[in-house]
């Protein structure tokens, strides 16, 4: 009211008609700088607030002044600290409590440094164990972690990738065939060869070298979150001790990555082993060596019957060429020894194609005529071993190695 002009009227403002408020608008008339300047006290200057206001406002002098602000002011404090209290009592009392369970959490002072290291290193290792056995007291309930998942890592995963590879992809029987002949050089195998057989298991046992390193690189990332599940538990000291908690996660990642490339090593060791000795001894081969020898026995009784088919047909024949020969023995003697020698490359090469000759009397029937052998060689249709069928007994020594 002090900074009011000459002959202004505040009536309707200290009424609230000009601008409506909730708890009203109270005048008041401070000290100007003048008064200020001339050391006015504060007795005085209500003094003169009070004569002010009886003078130009009679009626709202009990309603306006330093004193009636003062009071309002203070009693509306009060009933604000009184509808706050007991929210923020209540606030404060929790808030209490909660440092006070942290501060208990936390334990005593640190008296010796080394043994209260050592004790949060060893809860934390004993974390890590008790969540690769299962006996953690944090248990997930919402996915597979710890030793759960490493085993279904192991037998799940690992495992059915094992089962999907067939000890027979990749090898068709021209293959097996190949590897025989192979193993035999120049000579022809009248059995089938181990070292074939040697030569085809080799190669198919380098096939669970690289699912086996994959089950390792699935292991070491498991190992790795496991870290972070071992943290939740030692959570009390970790928060006490936050630099700690990273120098061991960083200490134990660098660990598992150094030992990562090891354990590579050992499975590589671990199939290069595999591949080094073939333990024919083992019970799977006994399980399977009376359906090989009763292959084996039935192959020998087809052979002998075959050959007993052959001779039986080769005395017939010889029979008949017998009496082909008296009939014809009058003319021959007339003949002369160009016709003779024609008669007798006639004979031979009825002989070639006679059922009874095998593979090794024509190469050498072939080769007994000196001057057709280029010709002959030259002539031969070279089938391809990818296109030709195979003989029964070259199905047979397959059908030896698959088992």
């Amino acid at each position: 009211l002090d900074l009011m002009d000459a002959g202004t009227d505040a009536v309707d403002i200290l009424c609230g008609r000009v601008i409506p408020v909730k708890l009203g608008i109270i005048g008041v008339v401070n000290r100007s700088q003048q008064d200020i300047n001339d050391n006015k006290s504060i007795s005085d200057a209500l003094k003169d607030e009070s004569t002010f206001l009886q003078r130009k406002y009679p009626s709202l002098a009990n309603r306006n002044g330093t004193p009636y602000l003062t009071k309002t002011l203070n009693r509306l404090l009060m009933h604000h600290i009184r509808d706050c209290l007991p929210n923020l009592k209540t606030r404060v009392n929790v808030m209490v409590s909660q440092f006070q369970s942290l501060l208990y959490s936390f334990g005593d002072d640190v008296t010796d440094k080394s043994q209260t290291l050592l004790q949060i290193i060893t809860k934390f290792a004993a974390a890590y164990c008790s969540t690769i056995d299962g006996t953690s007291k944090n248990i997930e309930t919402t996915e597979l972690c710890g030793g759960a998942r490493i085993c279904y890592i192991f037998h799940e995963t690992f495992g059915k990738v094992l089962d999907s590879i067939h000890p027979l992809t990749g090898l068709s029987k021209m293959d097996v065939l190949t590897a025989i002949r192979n193993a035999t050089g120049p000579r022809p195998a009248l059995f089938v060869p181990e070292v074939s057989f040697e030569l085809l298991v080799k190669r198919q046992i380098r096939r669970l070298e690289e699912p086996s390193l994959r089950c390792v690189e699935l292991v070491h990332e498991e190992m790795q979150r496991m870290i972070q599940h071992c943290g939740i538990e030692s959570q009390q000291e970790m928060i006490r001790f936050p630099k700690l908690h990273e120098s061991i996660v960083d200490v134990v990642t660098q660990l598992l990555r150094r030992r990562l490339p090891t354990t590579n090593a050992m499975v590589e060791n671990l199939v290069a082993i595999e591949l080094a000795y073939i333990n024919t001894k083992h019970p799977d081969f006994h399980r399977d060596a009376e359906l090989v020898s009763l292959m084996m026995k039935s192959a020998e009784e087809d052979e002998f019957s075959r050959q007993r088919i052959l001779r039986k047909y080769n005395v017939n024949n010889s029979v008949a060429g017998c009496d082909r020969d008296s009939v014809a023995s009058t003319g021959s003697m007339k003949k002369t020894p160009r016709q003779h020698q024609a008669d007798m490359n006639g004979e031979m090469n009825s002989v070639e194609s006679s059922p009874a000759t095998t593979p090794v009397h024509q190469v050498h029937n072939e080769m007994s005529g000196p001057l057709s052998v280029v010709s002959n060689f030259n002539s031969m249709d070279l089938q391809s071993p990818s296109n030709r069928n195979l003989s029964e007994k070259e199905l047979r020594d397959c059908d030896v190695i698959g088992t």
